[in-house]
Parts: structure tokens; sequence; C-alpha cells
């Protein structure tokens, strides 16, 4: 008869069950930067040599969208099998009549990155300013964003992200998302072309409720490409809740435009 197995530290459990939520992640280097933490005082977490603090816990398990009691859970992190939700043109089928699909070119939508700014749905008269990654992958255009939410602190927020494909129909781009951390879809929809300035695209961001959400929502948004002799790192630096005074004047006249709202609708 074999001898029982000494129990194992809380350490060494919640050691184990970081690995395996570190697997979900592209990297270790993504994850430290998200969370804010130090590259090797997170080694320290991952061998079982520390553990983080009440907070800190409370900030790992949100950005893993995981209740803490998992983190020192015995057993194994349950693995999803399905895949992350994401936009793609086989669920945009499902969502939207997507009969007369064009091509969409780089004149329509030049890919890089973009500086994007849109009204807060959460707190009133604040404003969003977020980075945009926009890829061509084989003609299938892709959009790539991380929002920091649960603090207006960009220091202290959990960062999520969120992707999407485009589509072109009727002379718009449509790009839907799903973050997959609230119960709603987002549809953004822009113009192909805003006068003779193609690198600013005003758009409609446009919130559609399911169970257990806030409800359909809809405001304007404005997307504009990165200059080259602009910082892409000082966008990612100050992405998060701003407020009116730090949103460029050609931006604001888009997103307050009221002029064109007639019986609750907007109009890009």
């Amino acid at each position: 008869m074999s001898a029982p197995q000494p129990a194992r530290s809380g350490n060494m459990v919640f050691a184990d069950r970081l690995s395996e939520l570190c697997e979900t992640k592209s990297s270790v280097s993504e994850i430290c930067r998200d969370l804010g933490i130090n590259r090797q005082q997170f080694a320290r977490y991952q061998n079982g040599s520390s553990i983080p603090r009440q907070a800190l816990l409370a900030k790992i398990a949100a950005y893993f969208e995981v209740d803490q009691g998992v983190l020192f859970s015995e057993h194994p992190v349950a693995r999803n099998t399905t895949p992350h939700k994401r936009a793609d043109v086989e669920q945009f089928s499902q969502l939207l009549d997507c009969s007369g699909l064009e091509e969409i070119t780089e004149r329509d939508l030049s890919p890089g990155y973009y500086v994007q700014h849109k009204r807060s749905f959460s707190v009133p008269d604040q404003y969003i300013r977020t980075l945009v990654a926009i890829t061509n992958d084989n003609g299938v255009y892709k959009y790539k964003t991380r929002v920091i939410s649960g603090n207006t602190n960009r220091s202290t927020g959990v960062t999520h992200y969120f992707e999407g494909v485009f589509i072109k129909q009727n002379g718009f781009l449509v790009m839907a998302d799903n973050g997959n951390i609230i119960p709603c879809v987002t549809f953004h929809v822009f113009k192909l072309s805003n006068g003779f300035d193609t690198m600013t695209k005003p758009g409609l961001h446009m919130t559609v409720g399911l169970p257990g959400s806030t409800g359909p929502k809809c405001s304007r948004l404005v997307i504009e490409k990165i200059k080259r002799n602009e910082s892409v790192l000082h966008i990612a630096r100050t992405q998060g809740m701003i407020d009116k005074s730090e949103v460029p004047e050609y931006h604001l006249s888009i997103l307050e435009r009221d002029a064109d709202t007639i019986a609750g609708q907007i109009s890009i």
C-alpha cells in the first residue's frame, strides 16, 4: 500500500493554475504588459516561490476571466474546447444580410495603425481613445484593438482584446466584434471616404444588447490612420478614458455633429 502524498503548498497550486491560464494567451510577455507586472516577479509566481497580494490576485482573475477560487483549485483549469469568440465572415452571414459583398481594396482601407475616438457609453461627457491595428491577411481585412476596463486609471485597469473582420457592402465598411467579456455584439460601420481625406473615416458604434446587457446603444466614432512621423507608442500609452480637451478638434467635430440627427437616428 503506497503512502499518501503530502499536501502541496498553496504557492505551488497557484503556480500550476497560473501556468495553465498563461497557455490561453499569446505570450507571457503580453500578459505581464497587460497586467503591469515585472517579468521577473511574474516568473516567481510561476515557479511557486512567491504569491501575489489580494489586489493583484483579483486583477489576475479578472484578466483571465475566472473566479479567484480557480487560482487555488487542486483541479486543472477546465479547457474551453470552443474557439475564442471572434467576428469572421461566416458569423457575419448569420448576423447580417451578406448578399452582394464587394472586395475591399487598400484604397478603401489601408493597413496599419489607427487612432480611434468615440463617446463613452458609461461615463457622460467622457471619450475613449483606442489604438487600432488593421491588417490585410490574404484579402481578409482584420481589426484588433485592446480596451482597458474595470478602472479609468490606465495603469490599473484590466486589458481585454477585441477582434473583428471587415466586410464591404453598399458603399460602407462594416466590422463586428465580440470581446467575450460583455453580453453584446458591437458593430462598427464606416464610410469608405470622408471627402478628400481617405485616412480619416467617420462611423457609427452600435451595440446590440443580448440578455443581461443594458440594451442597444449607438454613437458616432472616428478612426484616423497614424502618420509615419507620429508615435504609435504615445497613442498606446494614452489610450483609455480621456477628457474632451484631449480629443482632436477635427475628430470632435465629427463626434458631436447633431444637425443630421432626426427622430433618434444618427447619420454617419
